[in-house]
């Protein structure tokens, strides 16, 4: 995502010095036609309501998921997608903070957290697009340790082990560190006037090669490698159902023995399915807008239509929105989806209930709820 067009041609396009609150880029519109200004607060409206619930919902579901995660035990191959799924929960949680940080404060409440110096802008701007790209890669990950396990169940104890997921975790951390290291050297906060600053590349050649490199490595290959990955999933989960059907030599009692365990098996692998569908719906179309405006080079224009403006401003929103919002409902997906993991947080939630009330949960009662 252009984090840099974000926070500074929606913001500052209509502003005569620049560095008015958002509320002042909404002011800007009030003498255009009807339809601009109803974009313009629809725009306000969904920044100063959305951020609030991701985040409050988002820190509460990564840290949920690290908590529960830590508990679970398994197999080898569960305990490889426990590594992914707390890596994950940490990507997530850090892009969810890093891009709120810099959106929310500045445009709602005229507070520019990453302008004060160039530290806070290169370090913001550094773990946005490092946690954007390992939160990518981390899924990419999962997908296909689950497609190996399925494709060559015999290998998985031996392929798919938890400290062979470390390793493909720490690899993945350094690859994303080592591609957005530039950061450090090429963004600054630059004075554009006595009344306004923005932190950004002191190169454009180095920031358009930049937003294509992060396109393509954040965006289009994971894409493509989920793509590929889930319609091997998926595939193989049709098939598995398929021979089940012709399987007419089982009783209904093997039948109703073999189910539990089927179930487990669809259970994980429906998680992932619609976990990588989720991250492709909500992360789509913030890059597909990109790549328009950067095509159409709409946002060098010298002249603007207002009108125009103030619709791709709310569809950049909605779109920005949306984007954030993936980083924050990994969560609620896994409890959907995923019956273990749901059994799991009803523990822990069911414990600090009891610790809350003053008394513990009996073992009998833990017992319980883990089966």
């Amino acid at each position: 995502m252009n984090l840099s067009r974000v926070m500074t041609t929606w913001v500052v396009r209509n502003t005569s010095t620049g560095d008015e609150a958002w509320s002042e880029g909404v002011k800007s519109h009030t003498s255009s036609a009807a339809p601009s200004l109803l974009y313009s607060e629809v725009n306000l409206v969904l920044w100063q309501m959305v951020p609030p619930v991701l985040l409050v919902s988002g820190t509460f579901g990564n840290v949920m998921t690290i908590v529960v995660m830590r508990g679970m035990r398994g197999s080898d191959s569960t305990g490889s997608l426990s590594v992914y799924f707390t890596a994950l929960a940490l990507s997530d949680l850090c892009l969810l903070l890093s891009s709120l940080l810099w959106f929310w404060p500045k445009l709602v409440f005229s507070v520019p957290l990453a302008y004060f110096q160039d530290l806070s802008c290169t370090l913001l701007f550094f773990a946005f697009y490092t946690s954007s790209l390992t939160s990518a890669w981390f899924l990419v990950a999962m997908t296909f340790q689950r497609v190996t396990s399925v494709v060559l169940p015999h290998r998985v104890g031996v392929l798919c082990t938890a400290r062979r997921g470390k390793v493909v975790v720490a690899v993945i951390v350094v690859l994303a560190c080592l591609a957005n290291v530039q950061i450090f050297l090429n963004y600054h906060v630059q004075h554009v006037d006595e009344n306004y600053k923005r932190c950004q590349s002191i190169n454009d050649y180095v920031a358009h090669i930049f937003l294509l490199l992060d396109l393509t490595l954040a965006s289009a290959v994971p894409f493509l490698a989920l793509m590929i990955g889930n319609s091997v999933l998926i595939c193989r989960a049709l098939r598995s159902v398929q021979i089940s059907r012709e399987m007419t030599g089982l009783g209904r009692d093997d039948e109703r023995r073999s189910k539990p365990r089927s179930s487990r098996i669809s259970s994980m692998t429906t998680t992932l399915v619609l976990t990588s569908v989720a991250f492709l719906v909500l992360t789509l179309p913030t890059c597909v807008l990109d790549v328009f405006l950067e095509a159409v080079g709409y946002c060098e224009l010298e002249i603007h239509d207002e009108d125009l403006d103030a619709k791709l401003t709310l569809a950049d929103t909605v779109c920005v929105l949306m984007w954030m919002s993936n980083s924050a409902i990994n969560f609620y997906l896994y409890i959907l989806s995923g019956s273990k993991f749901r059994q799991e947080t009803m523990r822990y939630l069911s414990c600090f209930c009891f610790n809350l009330k003053g008394r513990r949960p009996s073992a009998q009662t833990s017992f319980q709820q883990r089966t």
